[in-house]
């Protein structure tokens, strides 16, 4: 009697999946790796054999789901259908048919045999845009034994999303992916917009996309909104929070057909990488082995020139680059660990194949090689080209000793972690908000920093102003907070620069302060224009700029100030005004 099927490999361990004889399957193979990529046409089977990968490592979690949602499992021919969805007990053939993982045969007869309760493969299928059809998912006991078990539970894991006690903001959401992604997702996807569960007319909880005073209804979007959300939302329980970079127990995860439903710019290759492969690359670097199953030729030019980096042993970040896939050496880890800045990271190992025949190794590494982790970061000012040459040391010290000499740096202390989230140029404002800043000075910033989202962990109901900017002309430090424009707001923005203020003082080093608190108009302006509104906006040091920030709004030219010089908040007679 074969062994029971032991757990996923450990890293540098690739694993072997075997199927013979199943449905329309005479006989296939591929191996399990870091990042794995099924590439096949419609109908090939790919769904099918990534379900038996499912069963050949969580049969008894499936098992369990089963018998909770109160159907029988004890028969092989009923269990294959409920697994597999209706009509599939007559493609396993007794005798015939057979699922190996390793060394270790898998049958129906011993699915409960295998693995524990928990769930050690995520699997989010291509079914996903069915299963929010009207702004709800049903619970795994709604489905009856059509629906193949791989959906019903990626049904139940949206469903339990939907009704947390977050589930009124879904997206941006709880800061679990890290921003670098959220602004790209942002800017593709949803345009600006929040997603999140609320009531409709009926009193129904149901999903919404929020723009404004717009609360648009699921069946409305479009339809890349409606194909990339099921899959963003279902790869939520993959996102711990806190400390942790991983769920526990989970060791793989399986995404079908990754680039359904993308808006049509994103059918390029660098629009489907910066979308898809940004999850992809995040899970590979929480330590999740990620298996792909795709019609895409992008994926598979990611990972030809993914092998031959590293056959030159180049550094990832060409790849990246010549992608435009977001990545940033020595990136910070998640909070409250992950590896020291700068550590090297080689690409992960890759298998590819099908029917036995289609690819290969693509040179995996030495076994026993642990993956050195490194998050997604935004890419640098300066592209480098693919066949870039190398930067000589002195290069890279005086890039590195002006990186640490710009405004905000240079004003912020080392003690507080700020210090890594201070990005060059505009890098830091969304997408939505830069058009508030006129073109002829969005290059006059050196650096700037989203406090609103750096100081949002244990504040999140407090008030506080959303950018500050590193203006390069004047050595000045200037605030932005774009926000509706009407008189009942006044009160929010000086509570806003108030809440800042305070939490800045912690940050900010002994003399340096903030020139500038600019309120620009997020939409149409409702302003009575009254005397006594202008004098308690400035007295509480807000300047309203109206819809953009224009060159006449930042502070004029310092005569001799030095680069790195906190020099922010001069007035005309040389005295700092504090933040």
């Amino acid at each position: 009697m074969p062994e029971a099927p032991r757990d996923v490999a450990a890293p540098g361990e690739p694993e072997v999946l075997r199927i013979h004889r199943f449905a329309h399957l005479a006989h296939v193979e591929f191996t399990i790796g870091d990042l794995t990529v099924v590439v096949g046409s419609q109908g090939a089977g790919k769904s099918l054999a990534l379900q038996g990968l499912k069963v050949a490592l969580d049969g008894k979690q499936l098992l369990h789901a089963l018998k909770a949602a109160g159907h029988p499992t004890h028969r092989p021919e009923v269990l294959i259908d409920l697994i597999f969805g209706s009509g599939m007990a007559s493609s396993w053939r007794p005798g015939e048919s057979s699922v190996w993982l390793g060394e270790s045969e898998v049958g129906p007869e011993r699915v409960a045999e295998i693995g524990g309760r928990a769930e050690r493969l995520f699997f989010v299928p291509a079914h996903r845009s069915m299963l929010i059809s009207d702004g709800w998912a049903a619970p795994f006991q709604k489905f009856n034994a059509e629906t193949p078990a791989v959906a019903r539970q990626v049904s139940q894991a949206l469903f339990d999303r939907f009704s947390g006690k977050d589930a009124g903001s879904l997206f941006p959401g709880n800061g679990r992916l890290k921003k670098e992604i959220r602004d790209q997702i942002d800017d593709a996807v949803f345009h600006g917009g929040r997603v999140g569960i609320e009531a409709d007319a009926q009193q129904a909880m149901r999903l919404r996309l929020v723009h404004g005073d717009t609360h648009l209804p699921f069946m409305t979007w479009t339809a890349g909104q409606r194909g990339f959300t099921p899959l963003l939302l279902g790869l939520d329980p993959l996102l711990p929070g806190g400390r942790a970079r991983k769920t526990s127990g989970t060791e793989c995860v399986v995404i079908e057909e990754p680039e359904m439903g993308l808006p049509p710019r994103a059918a390029t290759a660098a629009m489907l990488l910066d979308l898809d492969l940004d999850l992809v690359l995040d899970l590979l670097w929480r330590g999740y082995r990620v298996v792909l199953s795709t019609h895409s030729p992008h994926v598979l030019t990611l990972l030809w020139m993914m092998k031959r980096s590293r056959e030159h042993k180049a550094r990832g970040q060409l790849v990246c680059d010549a992608f435009a896939v977001p990545f940033l050496p020595g990136d910070a880890a998640p909070r409250g660990g992950g590896p020291p800045e700068g550590l090297p990271r080689p690409p992960p190992r890759l298998q590819t194949g099908w029917q036995g025949g289609v690819g290969g190794h693509l040179q995996p590494r030495p076994r026993g090689a642990r993956r050195a982790g490194r998050g997604l970061g935004r890419p640098h000012r300066a592209r480098v080209p693919l066949r870039g040459r190398r930067a000589d040391r002195g290069q890279r010290e005086r890039a590195v000793t002006a990186r640490r000499l710009t405004r905000i740096r240079a004003a912020l202390t080392e003690r507080y972690s700020l210090q890594p989230a201070v990005t060059e140029g505009m890098g830091a404002v969304r997408s939505a908000h830069k058009v508030h800043f006129a073109e002829e000075i969005r290059g006059s910033f050196a650096d700037c920093i989203d406090i609103d989202e750096v100081l949002r962990e244990g504040r999140e109901r407090e008030n506080r102003s959303d950018y500050l900017l590193g203006h390069a002309g004047s050595g000045a430090i200037v605030a932005v907070k774009p926000h509706s424009a009407k008189d009942d707001e006044v009160s929010t923005l000086i509570g806003k620069r108030k809440a800042a203020r305070e939490q800045l003082k912690e940050h900010l080093r002994p003399g340096a302060a903030v020139a500038r608190w600019l309120w620009v108009a997020s939409g149409r302006v409702y302003f009575a224009h009254t005397e006594s509104t202008r004098l308690r906006r400035a007295q509480n040091g807000i300047d309203f700029v109206g819809k953009q920030v224009q060159a006449r709004h930042l502070p004029a030219p310092a005569v001799g100030a030095a680069a790195g010089t906190p020099a922010a908040g001069a007035g005309k007679k040389g005295k700092r005004r504090e933040p």
